[in-house]
């Protein structure tokens, strides 16, 4: 009888609130009655659920900035880099991996479309004597969206506004650890990049990923520093997932000492041509479709010049057809 009597009293409370809401709702409604309260009543619940729907797009528009550092700000890629060098500076080192043991580095699997993910290691003097000794490796492997290289002459200036001038291959395999730092000729520490990705303009001043690199180097063969390694991950950054090459490779470097500790954006460019990032195609912009001025390397000093101590140029072997 206690079981019947609750399941009645349910019955009844349920039937009072039904009741109950019929007339909010006419009341809601006015002169139009429950019609009109219950139309405004759906409206206010689909603009409930639109504002939701904005609110979580935004979110997961700013997560996917976020991710792939697609927005300005301390540490992540503005689009504005330093003329000629081809990197822009971001500030201190952030440290995203645990790390390694002196000497040690850790290359990151590729992901499902045989893209780099990156590279991490504490790079130390031991890993510098290691390339002396052995000597330049060749790179015998492709990174994603290799294929599409020829020659060129590409022009530009230097931070200073100097005149700039390369003739070569437009593309290089550029690793994410130099080969002179101790990173390997394998596919997860390669991507397809611009000669000035790489190098800059190969002068004295660096650009590309040697700006950095000839920091560290210089930084870890000296035998006062045996024991004090530099912490250094380099981070492709891909802005879509059909991109096969990086628009930018972020990379970190902070010896124990704090002697060098800064964050820059490597940005996979050329001037003066506009690049296909998903297949890697390459075409002049329209304002320099003009004839190329043909400049010998004896008319012209800022024509890019080799120095293999100064520069990690073991991508040379890798940048032919």
């Amino acid at each position: 009888m206690r079981n019947g009597g609750g399941g009645a009293a349910g019955s009844i409370l349920s039937l009072l609130l039904v009741i109950g809401l019929f007339f909010f709702i006419k009341s809601a409604g006015g002169e139009e009655g429950f019609s009109g309260g219950l139309a405004k009543g759906l409206d206010s619940i689909s603009s409930g659920l639109e504002e939701a729907v904005n609110g979580a797009n935004d979110a997961v528009g700013k997560q996917t900035d976020e991710i792939n550092g697609n927005s300005s700000g301390n540490g992540k890629p503005s689009g504005n880099y330093v003329e000629g060098q081809f990197i822009e500076a971001l500030g201190e080192a952030k440290i995203e991996h645990p790390e390694p043991e002196l000497n040690e580095i850790v290359y990151l699997p590729l992901d499902s479309r045989g893209r780099a993910k990156g590279a991490y290691g504490t790079i130390g003097y031991n890993n510098y004597q290691d390339y002396k000794k052995r000597g330049r490796q060749s790179i015998t492997v492709n990174p994603s969206g290799w294929g599409q290289n020829k020659e060129v002459t590409i022009v530009g200036v230097d931070k200073e506004g100097n005149d700039k001038r390369y003739h070569g291959w437009f593309y290089n395999r550029s690793h994410l650890i130099a080969d002179s730092l101790g990173g390997h000729p394998e596919a997860d520490n390669l991507v397809t990049g611009t000669r000035m990705q790489n190098v800059g303009w190969n002068d004295s001043e660096g650009g590309g990923m040697a700006y950095i690199e000839i920091k560290v180097r210089n930084f870890v063969k000296d035998p006062k520093n045996k024991e004090c390694g530099v912490y250094y991950s380099a981070k492709p950054v891909y802005y879509d997932d059909n991109e096969l090459l990086p628009k930018t490779v972020i990379v970190d470097a902070r010896s124990c000492n704090n002697q060098i500790n800064e964050r820059v954006a490597v940005y996979n460019v050329a001037p003066g041509y506009e690049i296909d990032y998903t297949n890697g195609n390459f075409s002049k912009k329209s304002e320099d479709k003009s004839e190329e001025k043909n400049t010998s390397d004896s008319e012209n000093n800022s024509e890019e010049k080799e120095n293999p101590e100064e520069h990690d140029t073991g991508d040379l072997a890798g940048s032919r057809r």
